[in-house]
């Protein structure tokens, strides 16, 4: 029962020491594009007017970062993860992210979100444009409840003359 106790006991002290032999690398942290929060669809290309959700994941917890986005025309900001650009011209958007940790190597990161006109090898969706189709709804609606205003007084005036008869 001894031994088996003292090799228990070994046992809990070489597990922090595997613990401590993993640090002293590079963060592991990986910057992602995603057209939805939760990153169903991975994806660094978007189109204008689109939104790109920007995030970052890690197998470690609380690590300390600074991240900035250059926009196309060279201007930086400083930013937080999660994060949404919409832009509406085309152009290359870089995310840049620097992630530290204590007893682990400061990692640096970079990635391109890139915003097109047309999606590359893809049929492009339909994008409609409602402005027209409402004005016509409406000029048609105008159009019939008018013409229900105006056959209804022509039938009251000819039910009054029957009715006075």
């Amino acid at each position: 029962m001894r031994k088996l106790l003292l090799a228990a006991f070994a046992l809990l002290m070489a597990l922090p020491l595997t613990g401590l032999a993993q640090e002293g690398g590079k963060i592991d942290v990986v910057l992602t594009s995603c057209r939805d929060l939760l990153c169903t669809n991975r994806t660094d290309v978007f189109l204008v007017g689109e939104g790109a959700y920007i995030d970052y994941n890690s197998s470690l917890k609380e690590i300390s970062y600074s991240a900035t986005l250059t926009f196309p025309n060279g201007t930086i900001y400083q930013i937080t993860f999660p994060n949404r650009i919409i832009s509406n011209v085309t152009g290359n958007y870089t995310v840049e992210m620097i992630a530290w940790k204590e007893g682990y190597e400061e990692t640096r990161l970079s990635e391109t979100v890139q915003f097109v006109d047309k999606l590359p090898g893809l049929e492009n969706p339909l994008r409609l444009d409602w402005a027209p189709a409402l004005v016509l709804i409406g000029v048609a609606l105008t159009a019939f409840v008018a013409w229900r205003v105006w056959a209804g007084r022509k039938g009251e005036g000819g039910r009054k003359r029957g009715h006075n008869k």
